[in-house]
């Protein structure tokens, strides 16, 4: 999302930061604001891949296995 910080106009809600970007650029070219905030949300599918509970990894690290092996792999979904 682009806001311009100078009169609070923002931009429609897009999962693309270019698209926010590019409308903070026509902003500046039509009211000669220059000040901004830009954000962004990605969303993603986590999947477990060592969880104990999956292929029977040691979750204990005096077993050998480390405290959170499971939180390791993640698929991003644009």
């Amino acid at each position: 999302m682009g806001k311009c910080l100078i009169c609070w106009e923002s931009c429609v809600d897009t999962p693309s930061v270019d698209k926010a970007r590019d409308w903070c650029l026509k902003h500046l070219g039509a009211t000669g604001h220059t000040g901004f905030r830009l954000s962004a949300f990605e969303f993603f599918d986590a999947i477990l891949t060592d969880h104990p509970s999956v292929n029977d990894t040691p979750a204990d690290p005096d077993q050998g296995g480390a405290t959170r092996p499971w939180a390791k792999a993640a698929t991003v979904r644009t």
